[in-house]
């Protein structure tokens, strides 16, 4: 599956706030990357949403698509 580029931005920004908050002399660039950082998780949230993907499977075979789990109910018990 193809990752809309939004998702690596956004972590990685955000990876970056999280390590300047640790510097006291950098308020102002904390400050800007939290106004920042809202606006990229909005970004983010609606190309995830927007992203033209379509399950080859349906509820019943997969549940998550990422791991081969089937749901409760085709399971033997």
């Amino acid at each position: 599956m193809n990752i809309p580029r939004s998702v690596p931005i956004t972590t990685a920004v955000l990876a970056f706030f999280l390590f300047m908050c640790g510097f006291d002399e950098a308020t102002h660039i904390v400050l800007f990357l939290f106004a920042l950082l809202n606006i990229l998780i909005i970004w983010m949230v609606y190309s995830v949403l927007t992203h033209n993907y379509v399950s080859p499977y349906t509820f019943q075979q997969r549940f998550y698509e990422d791991l081969n789990i089937k749901s409760t109910e085709t399971e033997d018990i």
